[in-house]
């Protein structure tokens, strides 16, 4: 897994680790980018320490068969998602994922929204992240868009266009992920769609 903390609060990084901890499958590695020492709290959390995931704070050496999921801090994945999104990359056509999410609701009776997102369109995407912000891909697809270190920190839309570039994307029909109310409405750069 791949979060960059950038920008987000310690409390955002924590539900983002929590849901790690909760999941039916969890990773061997989380790569957490940019951080500061809230951040690095967090990431040492004995729970987690626990777990026998190796956090780390940049780029480092995958082995070929994995699967890098890309999440932002703040996103909860769901307990079987790691599950859902690592088991279609035994097939060796599968080398970019994206999938549904929950979105937290605005008011504390209401229910969560379920974001369901429409089969891969280059045409959408350059317009606006329409695929979220949870990209499952393998190691070359990640290496042939510009490699770890540059998609693990660029804005979520540029990293989705670059991954899209590099391998035709699979939509999951499968909810993933949950986030808060704020990010309901997809992401978009100009400037990475000019680039």
């Amino acid at each position: 897994m791949v979060t960059d903390s950038s920008g987000a609060s310690a409390d955002e990084l924590r539900v983002t680790a929590k849901s790690i901890l909760d999941s039916s499958r969890r990773p061997s590695h989380w790569i957490v980018t940019r951080t500061n020492l809230e951040h690095e709290r967090v990431t040492r959390m004995r729970d987690l320490r626990r777990t026998g995931i190796i956090v780390a704070r940049d780029d480092m050496p995958l082995p070929p068969n994995a699967a890098i999921v890309f999440v932002r801090a703040g996103d909860a994945l769901l307990p079987g998602a790691l599950a859902s999104i690592t088991d279609p990359f035994d097939d060796a056509d599968v080398r970019l994922l994206y999938g549904d999410s929950l979105c937290a609701p605005a008011g504390r009776f209401e229910p969560d929204a379920e974001v369901r997102r429409p089969r891969w369109s280059p045409e959408r995407l350059r317009s606006h992240n329409y695929v979220g912000s949870l990209l499952a891909a393998t190691p070359d697809t990640v290496a042939n868009a510009g490699g770890l270190a540059l998609l693990a920190t660029a804005h979520e839309h540029d990293r989705s266009l670059r991954l899209c570039e590099a391998a035709t994307p699979i939509r999951l029909d499968e909810l993933l992920y949950r986030c808060p109310s704020s990010r309901l409405m997809p992401s978009a750069s100009i400037d990475a769609v000019r680039s």
